[in-house]
């Protein structure tokens, strides 16, 4: 069923004016097609992925500010006319192929940059597996490795978006005089408040996360709590096979429970995130952990390195390196923080995330951004 998804997925490359709109000027997104193509019920799923919804969300304030808007997937390889365009915004091949063909002299282009830069990325990715394969004297595969720099597109465009915060935005400065935005991710938020006792969950984890279970940390956590079975670590993720096996005398432990890709709308997700009181996540490199804020918006607190992309300050603790004992010493800080500044933490968390991470903000903060690029710096 998994590959029948990704085929219906990925089976379109480009969908010309999505809006079927009569604008005079066009816009092509190199982004993700997705949230554009009609998909049945039996796989909705596949749109349960923060990044859906905002895509939809930027088709939609192009298409308020006038703009007619073709969509295209990143690794389209198709030929484009890009000098139909005013706007080439996104990121991967088509916008990488925009700087070797002719487009209208005003043409801008507005890189998205959903993750850390790429040199940072991979090398962060590189520097993980290194140190397992020097701890276990074995060689996983990598997970998040990007093949294509697109070096182009983060060097000479007119501007940047960064879904991050200021330590993602840090690893752009390569090129200097480039002007670039950061931009809050978006966060599922619950539809009803979480009831949960902290006295009782305060010594159990919640290890949440996508693709790349050594990019993301998991790995740090299993040597720490299999050493501590007093405490709980539960895990929702993909299974990675390689990891697996590497891992598997830790991962047999009692007191670490794994759960499978466990889909961030169903109950199953809530009864976990009930159970727990903290969200961990040292993560070497992200543009801003969308499992992370989704698991803040429940009330859980993170215990996460920088490389998140999330500003931790008072609503939580930061893994200041990531080796096992400096996540040791952060899941150490939590715990010996008294319940009633955890009770604070806990609602700090959420409301925040419902502050900042909801998507009619990311709608808000994003049509600000664009505008001020599209009038070269000026408040429309």
């Amino acid at each position: 069923m998994l590959k029948n998804i990704h085929k219906l997925a990925f089976s379109k490359d480009f969908i010309p004016n999505v809006f079927d709109a009569r604008h005079k000027k066009n816009v092509l997104i190199s982004y993700i097609i997705i949230p554009f193509v009609w998909v049945p019920p039996w796989c909705r799923t596949v749109l349960r992925h923060t990044n859906a919804r905002e895509s939809m969300a930027i088709a939609e304030c192009f298409n308020a500010l006038g703009y007619n808007i073709d969509v295209a997937n990143f690794l389209s390889r198709r030929r484009f006319h890009y000098s139909k365009y005013d706007v080439i915004f996104g990121f991967g091949i088509p916008f990488e192929e925009s700087f070797r063909f002719p487009t209208k002299p005003q043409c801008k282009r507005v890189y998205y940059a959903t993750g850390s830069h790429v040199h940072f990325q991979n090398c962060a990715e590189i520097q993980r597996i290194r140190q397992i394969r020097m701890r276990k004297g074995i060689l996983l595969r990598s997970q998040r490795i990007v093949a294509q720099t697109w070096s182009m597109s983060t060097g000479l465009c007119d501007a940047l978006i960064v879904l991050g915060n200021r330590v993602t935005a840090e690893t752009y400065r390569l090129f200097d005089g480039l002007t670039i935005y950061p931009l809050d991710a978006t966060a599922f938020i619950p539809s009803k408040p979480f009831q949960r006792s902290v006295s009782s969950s305060r010594k159990s984890f919640l290890w949440f996360g996508g693709c790349g279970l050594v990019h993301k940390g998991l790995d740090l956590c299993l040597e720490y709590f299999s050493q501590h079975p007093e405490l709980t670590l539960h895990i929702c993720g993909l299974r990675e096979d390689d990891f697996f096996q590497a891992y598997q005398d830790e991962l047999s432990q009692k007191n670490i429970i794994y759960h499978g890709c466990v889909d961030v709308l169903s109950d199953t997700f809530r009864d976990i995130a009930a159970q727990c009181l903290f969200t961990i996540l040292p993560s070497c490199s992200e543009g801003q952990a969308t499992a992370l804020l989704t698991s803040m918006a429940t009330g859980l607190i993170p215990v996460a390195s920088r490389e998140t992309g999330v500003d931790i300050q008072d609503r939580g603790f930061l893994i200041e390196f990531l080796t096992p004992e400096k996540v040791g010493e952060a899941v150490q800080r939590a715990l010996n923080t008294a319940e009633p500044v955890l009770e604070n933490m806990s609602e700090t968390c959420r409301r925040s995330i419902l502050a900042s991470h909801e998507i009619s903000v990311f709608r808000k903060n994003f049509r600000h951004i664009i505008e001020v690029v599209l009038n070269d710096g000026k408040i429309s």
